[in-house]
């Protein structure tokens, strides 16, 4: 049955356009599930469930899975440590935090650098809220997140060499209403769901330079851009899981299918005109992906560990690297309340603790992002601080 399943999900899968908005990752992952090297297909965490795959909601063992809100939190791993490192030595934060942008030796060194140090730096903020409610068959959840990352090239025009400084500027957010549902066959260890969702993206960039100080026009072009970034749309992901559970050991191998026949969206700054015949494939698109995950997890009834390796983007939609499409991890949780996390994310290492004290829950987890194809080329290191607060029954 599983495999007239995934013969289905392949066909639909089988004729895709090429091109890419944003990634083939979930519009939305909890940091604990980032943390654990965003292998989130068969163990995905509260809102996590209805972006990585809904059909996990059937199986959490409890009718009211999550109802409660998030506050994330993200920032450049290096100078969050440095700030951090400075306070403890007596000196300020901003110290710490740029001499671990410039890469100094010390957080409270004086810099004896000019500008010129921050030629080819790179740095980045980010922050998201959620508010959430998942049930045992539905759930809905809404995702604010807004986030821009900061890079100083040496050279305006970075395939040439060429022109003078810029400040590049790129804004990333992406918000969601999501609502699933998911139903699990009587006396089976498969379940489906399907989760809709309306999305407001953005994904732009912008160039500071010089020369805009005298070029109103230039100005007016780039900050166009951020208009024309934004788009809007709506979306339809459909899961599936295998879950056969033992007294000790758990089985799961999920299949999933996002953005069903393309999400084509709704650009704010580029309107479609009807008389166009090539109006539709102008538009911003989330393309169709395929993607299945297995897991195994070890358990007794206070302990966990979970081992996990996702499979995104089978059909190459987005045309990526093989290294950011495979993702895997572990997460172990101890007493029902202490979990640990560590993974693999894009070809990193990526880790994280979770406190689960209540009705507050902690984390904080640390992850590397690759921009490009070149795993050893654009890369942002990220910490993120989450706190929620609410209830399971």
């Amino acid at each position: 049955m599983y495999l007239i399943l995934v013969f289905i999900f392949s066909f639909f899968t089988a004729h895709i356009a090429r091109g890419q908005f944003l990634s083939n990752e979930p519009l939305y992952q909890d940091p604990f599930d980032n943390a654990a090297g965003g292998a989130s297909i068969t163990m995905a965490s509260r809102e996590g469930l209805m972006f990585s795959n809904p059909a996990l909601i059937p199986f959490g063992g409890k009718i009211v899975r999550w109802v409660g809100t998030k506050f994330n939190l993200m920032g450049p791993r290096n100078s969050l440590l440095y700030a951090y490192k400075a306070k403890s030595e007596g000196c300020s934060a901003t110290t710490g935090a740029m001499n671990g942008l410039l890469g100094g030796n010390s957080a409270c060194q004086e810099s004896t650098q000019d500008l010129n140090a921050l030629m080819g730096k790179n740095t980045g903020f980010g922050v998201s809220t959620t508010l959430s409610g998942i049930l045992n068959n539905f759930a809905g959840s809404l995702v604010l997140g807004q986030g821009v990352d900061i890079k100083v090239r040496r050279a305006g025009d970075p395939e040439t060499g060429m022109g003078l400084p810029q400040l590049v500027l790129r804004a990333e957010s992406a918000n969601a209403l999501a609502l699933s549902t998911a139903t699990r066959i009587p006396y089976s260890p498969l379940s489906f769901g399907l989760t809709a969702k309306y999305m407001a993206l953005l994904d732009t960039k912008i160039a500071l330079g010089t020369e805009l100080a005298s070029d109103k026009s230039a100005l007016k072009s780039q900050t166009d851009q951020i208009r024309s970034g934004i788009a809007k749309g709506t979306g339809v992901d459909a899961g599936s899981l295998w879950f056969t559970q033992g007294k000790w050991i758990d089985f799961r191998l999920g299949i999933t299918v996002q953005d069903i026949g393309n999400a084509v969206l709704k650009s704010i700054g580029t309107p479609c005109d009807p008389t166009d015949p090539d109006c539709h494939s102008k538009q911003p698109i989330r393309y169709q992906t395929m993607n299945s995950g297995v897991g195994l997890t070890f358990h007794n009834s206070t302990d966990m560990i979970h081992f996990a390796l996702d499979y995104r983007d089978i059909n190459n939609a987005y045309n990526e690297p093989m290294f950011k499409r495979i993702y895997a991890g572990t997460k172990i949780t101890l007493r029902n309340s202490l979990g640990l996390a560590f993974g693999m994310h894009h070809g990193y290492p990526s880790y994280g603790v979770e406190l689960d004290a209540f009705i507050f829950k902690l984390s904080l987890s640390t992850w590397q992002k690759v921009y490009g194809v070149d795993p050893k080329g654009d890369i942002r290191k990220y910490f993120m601080f989450s706190i929620s607060s609410g209830f399971s029954l």
